[in-house]
């Protein structure tokens, strides 16, 4: 069981811990270790009242990367990296862009 980390953008300088879920319990990537490294792009954010096609807002956070190198990369660790396309995801009735 791998936990899922994110930015705290509530915590003095954005630490980065472990994610929660709704109810406050650990949040856990449920199908295993990932097999890309996920992190986000600085200076950005899923606006929640600027709707999608389909009605869902952002998620009000930074937009979320998969890189898909062959190395895992050390936490907290700033990467350039290549844009190879996005995903736009629904979770919990937001809008939640992965870009690869």
């Amino acid at each position: 069981v791998t936990a899922k980390m994110e930015v705290d953008k509530s915590a003095d300088g954005n630490a980065i811990r472990q994610d929660k879920n709704k109810d406050g319990s650990p949040r856990y990537y449920t199908y295993g270790t990932p097999f890309f490294n996920y992190g986000l792009i600085p200076q950005t954010w899923e606006d929640p009242e600027i709707l999608s096609a389909e009605g869902n807002g952002g998620d009000n956070d930074p937009l979320d990367v998969m890189e898909v190198g062959m190395t895992p990369l050390p936490m907290g660790s700033v990467t350039p990296c290549k844009v190879l396309g996005s995903l736009e995801l629904i979770d919990d009735g937001e809008t939640d862009h992965k870009i690869l």
